[in-house]
């Protein structure tokens, strides 16, 4: 009829819905394309004049800098406010006048199908973004509804998961909507499913279905994530769905610790900050003074008084697994020398040195003094 494709767009940037020869034109590819349309919309968001355009009440012509063509538009709003914009694309023929009032009387058609199909889908809570929403909530927690209900979305028991939760270093209002994000982060990750989740957004992957590993996941996705500005943790892998629930927890986690001990950091991996995830723990509910060992403090403290080196010299015998030599070329000192300072811990606070678990005890100290030295450099920094 118009002799032009025609998209419809939702509030938030993502693509509803356009006409069938845009699919049958490989030259008209790029108005679909979800790379296109994200570097699109990131730069419409921040301009002034085109947010303007959401209260036009007329059909209007969009210039052609926008998106490379003229565009042909008219607005429609649900109880006066913007939700989409129906659009045709100067693409084939020149755009004419008679077509706008033919446009503006299909995009009433438009609105009232926009409208029906809300109505339609506002009860529905079988959608797999629901369903595995109701599993982090846990409302569904019987494994074998969970099953049955994720394998009619081709998400078997015998794939590989992982989770990803993203969140946003900038205001809401300066990026782009989650439901976009959310749209386009799916469009990018084959087998994914994205939503937001309070003020953030999750991502499941399927990475059976996505053939791909994690790592080759992030790899790809790391530049997004930082033009974005969108901060992101990041869980193991795991087979099998029965817990996704903790594959999301850790995402959550890596986010959340991620962020407190290395904020300069995009990507924040379950894996990598598992360690310090445990020596945070041990010390959520007591300070660091009343969990780490008091033999520690102690030599600390005669360390400052006395100006010496004692507390790097027993972390390195302990890491060194009590090999002397190693330790002694470590510190850059004689062996002599070593075996010295070794009496010298014994002498200010006698340690049994073949008790594994004071050993153990002592390194963990020694990890979450060095974790309260990240955070409070972490402080200074932010």
């Amino acid at each position: 009829v118009f002799g032009n494709p025609v998209l419809v767009q939702a509030s938030d940037f993502s693509l509803l819905a356009h006409s069938s020869v845009i699919d049958e034109n490989a030259t008209l590819h790029h108005l679909i394309d979800p790379v296109v349309g994200f570097e699109t919309a990131s730069a419409e968001k921040l301009d002034p004049e085109y947010r303007e355009l959401q209260n036009k009440k007329e059909p209007f012509l969009m210039p052609s800098y926008y998106t490379g063509s003229r565009q042909l538009c008219v607005n429609l709003y649900e109880h006066g406010v913007f939700s989409c914009r129906v659009m045709l694309s100067e693409e084939l023929t020149p755009l004419s006048s008679e077509q706008a009032a033919l446009l503006a009387h299909l995009s009433e058609y438009l609105q009232a199908v926009l409208q029906r199909n809300e109505e339609a889908h506002s009860g529905s809570g079988h959608s797999l973004g629901k369903i595995l929403e109701d599993i982090i909530m846990e409302r569904l927690t019987d494994y074998t509804a969970i099953d049955n209900r994720l394998s009619e979305y081709g998400w078997f028991s015998s794939h590989y998961y992982c989770c990803l939760s993203l969140t946003r270093s900038v205001d809401r209002e300066e990026g782009l909507s989650g439901n976009y994000l959310c749209h386009y982060l799916e469009e990018m990750i084959k087998g994914s499913c994205a939503f937001p989740y309070g003020d953030d957004i999750l991502v499941f992957v399927n990475l059976s279905r996505y053939d791909r590993t994690i790592d080759q996941l992030l790899t790809a996705l790391t530049p997004f994530l930082r033009d974005s500005l969108l901060k992101t943790g990041a869980s193991s892998t795991i087979r099998g769905t029965i817990d996704l629930r903790y594959s999301c927890l850790q995402a959550r986690t890596a986010q959340e610790i991620g962020n407190k001990y290395e904020n300069y950091r995009w990507v924040h991996r379950f894996e990598d900050i598992s360690l310090t995830y445990l020596c945070d723990c041990c010390i959520r509910d007591m300070p660091s003074h009343m969990v780490v060992s008091q033999k520690l403090l102690t030599l600390h403290r005669y360390d400052e008084k006395h100006h010496s080196d004692y507390c790097d010299t027993l972390r390195t015998y302990l890491e060194s697994e009590k090999n002397a030599v190693q330790s002694a070329r470590k510190l850059f000192i004689h062996r002599s020398t070593f075996l010295y300072r070794l009496d010298r811990i014994q002498e200010i606070v006698p340690i049994d040195f073949n008790n594994e678990d004071e050993l153990f005890y002592l390194l963990l100290s020694f990890r979450i003094l060095d974790l309260k030295e990240k955070e409070m450099t972490q402080v200074t920094y932010i």
